[in-house]
């Protein structure tokens, strides 16, 4: 459970750093 619980936990994060990364390079974008 733990273990499963760890790799979510993981996921999750990549998956807001991903994100983030877009906004920031879409916010880049307009400025532009």
């Amino acid at each position: 459970m733990a273990g499963n619980w760890n790799w979510r936990g993981l996921t999750i994060g990549f998956l807001i750093a991903y994100v983030r990364t877009i906004v920031k390079t879409s916010t880049w974008k307009m400025a532009i």
